[in-house]
């Protein structure tokens, strides 16, 4: 369509079309962002020793670390 309106002068709407575009990638993840989940972040030890807990079996599992 921008080419059958500008024809040979199409150069500059086709690339302000495309800069659009990237500076609509750079800006949606800001604005999106606050409305994301906040997922937090645990290790595999806590998740399992978390799990266990909730089994009421906690006490069969040890953390290496502290061995």
């Amino acid at each position: 369509m921008l080419i059958e309106l500008w024809r040979d002068e199409a150069a500059f709407p086709i690339n302000a079309m495309y800069m659009g575009f990237s500076i609509g990638a750079l800006i949606d993840p800001l604005v999106i962002n606050p409305f994301l989940a906040v997922l937090e972040f645990r290790s595999t030890f806590q998740a399992l020793k978390s799990y266990l807990k909730a089994k009421g079996i906690s006490s069969l599992y040890k953390n290496p670390a502290s061995a």
